[in-house]
């Protein structure tokens, strides 16, 4: 099992950055992140939103990421973060919804006629990598 996870991380780590350059100037990720995070984290990142204050836990503020990281940004955190998986290990349940089921399912119900689930699991993690690289751009000193 900790084998299987640990193969997951690391080719989600090394998928995020073969596509890091591709998705750059898309706004795919934008749009996501102001549809589905901001409401919580607030379109600045820094987690002021009045939804998030009644959550058991307060939202992250994003724009602080690099800062709380050294100068780096901890982009395989952040995936399996939004994936899902990270805060369920460490943490057991949490408020946040799981960024991935939601774009899958997303994706799923506008394509479901002519797109295999594999192929929607494979877009799905596209827009997430997209979301992380705004949440990039929102990182300040």
């Amino acid at each position: 099992m900790r084998s299987i996870w640990l193969g997951s991380a690391v080719a989600a780590y090394i998928t995020i950055e073969a596509v890091n350059a591709a998705f750059a100037q898309s706004e795919i990720g934008k749009d996501d992140y102001l549809k589905l995070c901001s409401g919580c984290h607030g379109v600045t990142g820094k987690g002021d939103e009045p939804n998030g204050k009644g959550l058991h836990k307060p939202p992250a503020d994003l724009t602080k990421l690099l800062q709380t990281n050294d100068g780096k940004f901890p982009l395989l955190r952040v995936y399996l973060t939004i994936d899902g998986r990270l805060e369920t290990i460490m943490h057991g349940p949490r408020d946040m919804p799981n960024l991935f089921d939601t774009l899958r399912r997303d994706i799923m119900s506008r394509r479901a006629d002519y797109l295999s689930y594999e192929f929607a699991e494979g877009l799905a993690r596209l827009r997430m990598v997209e979301v992380i690289e705004y949440v990039m751009t929102l990182q300040r000193n």
